[in-house]
């Protein structure tokens, strides 16, 4: 719950689903003292046969995954904790119809909403609530899902608004007018022509007590990723029951995280390492640094390891690599540094020595910002856990030798 308190203190800059507008709409209702918690449906279909064989459509298979947006952004990358919430035969869905298919789910999502989990925290117990922030997927997925025309030739195509697919091509600005809302979708409904609407059925989804279609803006240009997922883990010899099979392999694995007592863990793998007894040996001005910084690090007084590689979570930083600490607002400016030193404590805790990199200005032509070539001696420290962008930050030398650095999102 560290990362979601920083989150909500911070008022200057959204980068994250729990800042946003949206989210506090969608939680306004209840109590202020209720911890609820976002969760990310993402929905895609795949193959389970020969993709290009004679019955290549019998055993595809449609799959819901969830994930969960206010974790760390290091641990929402990372495969394991995305997780697998449902799987049926895309054949079902076109027979049966959503209402049927994804009632069952529909009612778990509520409860999780109303009742909550409990969970045990030491000697406390705590009542986690859980709501849907978002539907995802590719937009043939979506438009399935949600009740709208699967053929994007159609007339009124689109899950957003009801442009005609006409206008849609040489228009600029955005149409207030026809921004879909719940009363001009509850019309279309009643219209039943899906020539005259874009709405083939009623949103099933709409069931869940904190969501509605119209206000589920969500695009997934990370499609190609996710289906790489897909087919690379869910690999099975039987085809008796593949949804199954595939949920019982899943399963398992996820009652031996449960088990083994495996929460949210950073993977690290350290490059050549030299040992210290003390941190006066590799940094002299640490205490120095730490009363700069404002923060206590007495984990990282001995028994330390310098490293110049170190990869967490497939996330790589090493010596010379540009990280951005913080956001300065009254400049509207990120804050860079370049990694002097990489310390990592017993407990595999991460600390950065790095050299301030000034920013002259932002390049609207390239999209990033043009670093200062002038040198700036003064080390400073921070935690990994504490970078403002945790993944180091994308730098390009032009022929000119001028540089430019390029953030690939904010958090």
């Amino acid at each position: 719950m560290d990362y979601v308190n920083k989150l909500h203190s911070r008022k200057d800059v959204i980068s994250n689903v729990l800042q946003s507008e949206h989210w506090k709409n969608k939680v306004s209702p209840r109590p202020k003292s209720d911890t609820i918690i976002p969760l990310y449906l993402y929905f895609d279909e795949f193959e389970t046969g020969n993709p290009l064989g004679a019955h290549a459509s019998i055993h595809k298979v449609g799959a819901i995954y969830v994930s969960i947006p206010c974790l760390p952004p290091i641990q929402q990358g990372s495969l394991i904790n995305i997780f697998l919430l449902m799987l049926f035969h895309s054949s079902d869905l076109q027979q049966f119809g959503s209402s049927i298919v994804f009632a069952k789910l529909i009612d778990e999502l509520n409860h999780l909403e109303r009742r909550g989990l409990l969970i045990e925290a030491g000697d406390a117990n705590i009542n986690l609530f859980f709501a849907v922030a978002l539907i995802t997927g590719d937009n043939l997925g979506l438009n399935s899902m949600l009740g709208f025309t699967e053929s994007f030739r159609a007339k009124f195509f689109c899950r957003f608004c009801k442009c005609p697919r006409s206008e849609t091509q040489i228009q600029c600005t955005q149409s207030l007018n026809l921004l879909r809302n719940i009363q001009n979708c509850e019309l279309g409904v009643e219209v039943k022509d899906v020539r005259l609407t874009g709405i083939k059925s009623p949103c099933v989804w709409n069931n869940i007590n904190s969501f509605h279609v119209t206000t589920n803006l969500a695009v997934d240009i990370m499609h190609d990723i996710f289906e790489g997922k897909i087919h690379n883990t869910n690999v099975v010899a039987s085809r008796i029951d593949i949804c199954k099979t595939l949920a019982v392999k899943n399963q398992l694995k996820l009652c031996n995280r449960f088990i083994c007592k495996i929460g949210f863990k950073k993977s690290i793998q350290k490059g050549k390492s030299t040992f210290y007894d003390k941190i006066d040996s590799v940094v002299p001005n640490f205490n120095e640094l730490v009363m700069r910084c404002g923060q206590s690090l007495t984990e990282f007084m001995d028994n330390i390891v310098s490293i110049k590689r170190v990869s967490v979570q497939s996330t790589t930083y090493q010596i010379q690599d540009i990280i951005c600490t913080d956001f300065d607002c009254e400049i509207s400016m990120p804050v860079f540094g370049c990694i002097t030193k990489i310390i990592i404590s017993k407990a595999d805790q991460i600390l950065f020595l790095y050299k301030k990199v000034m920013v002259s200005y932002f390049d609207s032509h390239f999209q990033a910002y043009k670093l200062d070539e002038s040198e700036n001696n003064q080390e400073n420290i921070i935690l990994q856990c504490d970078l403002y962008q945790y993944c180091p930050v994308l730098c390009s030398i032009l022929l000119d030798k001028s540089t430019y650095a390029c953030l690939s999102g904010l958090d």
